[in-house]
């Protein structure tokens, strides 16, 4: 038992399929994040070379494996986003709950589909964007709004980057423009555009720019996106995998309404390793800078336990919202196609 979890629990027993991106999730989001509340104890990945990596667990090459094994209690399912919920699906009909990754889904009718069907069994699966539970940043700006301290929403702006430099094809879904469509919206700039789902309602359509500067994949390494919602508001948002510096995967989003404007992490970031999220307020008679304890897009193991275990009832962000950014890239996925304005 891990010496910070209390002597009255055990952590939930864990299988991982999908090595590729769960070998993140093993080494650094589990122990570092999980706080005792998960352990590992069996992987799955197709590739042989892949498990030998992690030779301190069990492995197998059959999904089933995982799904069959009565010691295990919940699947954390890190394959690609596509055709994922078929394999999430498999996890609730085998009676276990998942953990999972951004972008959930490529089909938003799949994702929605399989999201109510947990419902309706009473299981669990979260991902960390969306949030089962919005976290201090989102939480903040949403409060922003229905105070109304910025008035009716009119726009936002929104930015992330990383420099990945003259990336090789690797073979897999990022290659893909079917699978991976702006790429660098697609798997950095989902993580705002999950936000900016559930800060600014329904979407109405979408249209897209993308550029490959320096990448020799055939997907994008540059994007913007231009979202129109249905309440008449504008967003913008840009993602880039060429963009050097220190200030990088920070997911800036500046909310602007009749009545002021929200920066959250917009600017320089702090020099430390993990900084906290900074918001700050500006209106006619208020100008605040906050502090906020937790970020959008971290594995919310916490409350992942607490609805396994039957001490939370109940998530907080419905499959509705979790959906209504995947419409949103399908749209974006036409339009990067087309060159034209694309409804959601």
């Amino acid at each position: 038992m891990p010496e910070n979890c209390c002597a009255s629990r055990r952590p939930l027993r864990m299988g991982v399929v999908g090595l590729n991106f769960g070998r993140y999730i093993i080494n650094d989001s589990v122990p570092n994040q999980g706080k005792g509340l998960v352990e590992v104890v069996k992987v799955c990945d197709l590739v042989e070379e892949r498990l030998a990596q992690f030779a301190q667990y069990p492995g197998t090459q059959r999904f089933a494996d995982l799904l069959e094994d009565p010691e295990i209690d919940v699947i954390g399912v890190f394959t690609g986003p596509v055709g994922r919920a078929r394999l999430v699906e498999q996890c609730l009909d085998a009676g276990k709950d998942v953990m999972t990754t951004k972008p959930f889904e490529l089909d938003p009718e799949e994702a929605l589909r399989v999201l109510r069907k947990a419902q309706a069994l009473g299981r669990v699966v979260h991902m960390n964007s969306p949030n089962a539970r919005p976290q201090a940043d989102l939480r903040a700006l949403l409060a922003l709004r229905d105070d109304g301290t910025l008035g009716k929403l009119t726009l936002a702006i929104s930015t992330v980057w990383v420099y990945y430099g003259p990336t090789e094809p690797a073979g897999n879904w990022y290659d893909d423009q079917r699978l991976c469509p702006a790429a660098p919206i697609f798997r950095l700039g989902i993580y705002p555009l999950n936000n900016l789902s559930q800060l600014m309602g329904p979407a109405k359509s979408v249209t897209v720019q993308s550029t490959r500067v320096e990448t020799k994949r055939p997907t994008a390494d540059n994007a913007a996106m231009t979202i129109v919602y249905e309440s008449g508001a504008i967003a913008a948002l840009a993602a880039s995998f060429v963009v050097g510096g220190k200030d990088f995967y920070r997911n800036s989003i500046t909310l602007c309404g009749t009545k002021g404007v929200a920066y959250l992490d917009v600017g320089p970031r702090p020099r430390e390793p993990q900084p906290k999220p900074q918001l700050t307020i500006s209106t006619e008679d208020r100008l605040e800078t906050l502090e906020l304890e937790s970020r959008s897009g971290e594995y919310d193991w916490e409350f992942f336990y607490d609805r396994v275990t039957g001490k939370v009832t109940e998530d907080i962000t419905q499959p509705e919202d979790i959906v209504e950014s995947i419409r949103i890239v399908d749209a974006m996925r036409r339009a990067e196609v087309s060159g034209k304005e694309e409804k959601v």
